[in-house]
């Protein structure tokens, strides 16, 4: 493996122990209600990751669904849906990214699995250190200060800073 893999791959798994940690906390409340409501729950809560996700690649050009999230610790999820202008159908891509200890894997639309570049790796780590930046501050609600502590203490290294006192979902 590529030494720009490797450290996509590390820049990817440290950005996520803050926000599992804090995704535990919401459901331990939860846990005694109905499974009914508990998956009602898991589900609003991707919703909104994927909300804030699908916004870091920029603009959502007209027509088009985007979403982006993490759904489990190793496997990131893009999907895009939109509307053929010339004939009227509507299109759909799934990409799922799989975070392995040998490598980052990507899948489009239920195919095989292959190796994603150094480009894409680099890529899908950036936006994870954002994606988990934003959804900790957005979602569950935790503060810049509480969450620059939490990556330097978790990380033992200073990750990709973002301001988000202004973001809004």
């Amino acid at each position: 493996m590529q030494p720009t893999i490797q450290q996509a791959l590390r820049r990817i798994i440290r950005s996520q122990p803050q926000s599992a940690h804090w995704a535990a906390k919401v459901f331990q409340n939860t846990a005694k209600k109905s499974r009914t409501q508990t998956s009602a729950a898991i589900k609003d809560l991707i919703r909104q990751e994927s909300e804030i996700g699908s916004k870091l690649f920029g603009e959502i050009p007209s027509g088009h669904k985007r979403e982006f999230f993490c759904l489990d610790s190793k496997t990131w999820v893009w999907r895009e849906t939109w509307r053929e202008t010339l004939d009227g159908d509507i299109k759909d891509q799934l990409i799922r990214y799989e975070v392995r200890s040998n490598g980052i894997l990507k899948s489009v639309n239920g195919e095989g699995y292959q190796h994603v570049s150094e480009e894409e790796a680099n890529n899908l780590a950036q936006a994870a250190v954002l994606y988990h930046q934003y959804v900790s501050k957005l979602v569950y609600k935790k503060d810049s200060a509480d969450l620059n502590n939490l990556t330097q203490q978790n990380n033992k290294a200073q990750l990709p800073r973002m301001d988000l006192i202004d973001a809004q979902p």
